[in-house]
């Protein structure tokens, strides 16, 4: 799981990257200095991307989590939203990321509420299946 959780990071990640190489595309070319934008309406467009990509990448790995346990999902969701909001916080901690941490942590809170009352938390057991010797004694 951890595998699949980490690849789902990197997806958010690249998604991530493509969307802020786009939208530097539209910095007119004056204001570019030393390859960074510096107009004035960047830096608000850089830090909804940078919003937008901790979101998105805390909604795919929770939901990659929860998909990829065999059992409990709900309980899978809502460990990868624990471990994921301590990430965050350690990180914006760091750096002073405060608005990706709130956006990663509010993302991530209503992906696992959704998931863990989705019909697909309810995994059925299929372990236990009647073998032909029950169904001889009980007559079907």
């Amino acid at each position: 799981m951890p595998v699949a959780c980490v690849a789902a990071w990197y997806v958010a990640f690249f998604i991530g990257l493509f969307i802020l190489s786009a939208a530097e595309s539209f910095c007119p070319k004056g204001q570019m200095v030393s390859g960074m934008c510096t107009a004035p309406w960047w830096r608000p467009v850089e830090k909804s991307i940078f919003c937008f990509s901790t979101g998105l990448s805390t909604i795919l790995v929770v939901t990659t989590g929860f998909f990829v346990a065999p059992a409990a999902r709900a309980f899978v969701a809502w460990l990868v939203f624990a471990i994921g909001s301590i990430v965050a916080f350690w990180m914006a901690a760091g750096g002073f990321a405060w608005a990706g941490c709130i956006s990663a942590i509010a993302a991530g809170l209503l992906t696992a509420f959704l998931l863990a009352r989705s019909r697909y938390a309810r995994v059925p057991n299929n372990s236990v299946q009647p073998t032909a010797a029950c169904s001889a004694v009980s007559g079907g």
